[in-house]
């Protein structure tokens, strides 16, 4: 990008379009910034405004610079009527103090941090929660024992392992009372 975007904190950007057209603009690195710390990145519907025209769009993809970790390069990807997309989806899990399996010292290992979900993207859920209140040490979650939101179907294996909750296997001390 040229040494004028640079002074205004601008960064490439492109918005890809269903028909294997892509729009390339600029855009603010503050704005890439703010949306970073807000989280959920990947599910934040905004609306761009290129050329006087609106586009309904998700960010696809941040490139950052490996050394700064700046913002350098941002992939969108426009909202689309009617039409099943994919995107990824942040995971978050609830409750994990009350699990049993982590009151007894075991430790619970996030294996993915997002999941791929394909749907309407109007309905888009920001994140995707899994309630850890009940696992146990030894248990292992995998997407098939995850229920996608209603209108999504997840695109990622079925056998793909997304939580494992590990340890010694110890009686809590009220059970040994």
């Amino acid at each position: 990008y040229a040494k004028s975007d640079k002074a205004e904190k601008l960064i490439p950007a492109v918005l890809y379009s269903e028909k294997n057209k892509s729009i390339s603009f600029n855009v603010s690195v503050d704005v890439i910034f703010k949306l970073i710390h807000d989280g959920a990145v990947t599910t934040n519907k905004m609306i761009l405004n290129i050329d006087n025209k609106k586009h309904e769009v998700l960010i696809y993809d941040i490139q950052l610079n490996p050394i700064n970790e700046q913002p350098i390069h941002v992939d969108f990807l426009p909202i689309l009527k009617n039409k099943k997309q994919t995107v990824k989806v942040p995971l978050v899990i609830l409750n994990k103090e009350l699990s049993p399996g982590i009151k007894r010292g075991g430790n619970l290992f996030t294996l993915r941090r997002y999941l791929k979900l394909k749907g309407d993207l109007r309905n888009l859920p920001r994140v995707f929660t899994y309630d850890a209140s009940k696992l146990n040490i030894g248990d292992k979650i995998k997407i098939s024992d995850l229920n996608p939101y209603e209108g999504f179907v997840f695109v990622d294996k079925s056998d793909l392992l997304i939580l494992n909750l590990s340890g010694k296997k110890k009686k809590l001390a009220a059970e040994e009372g």
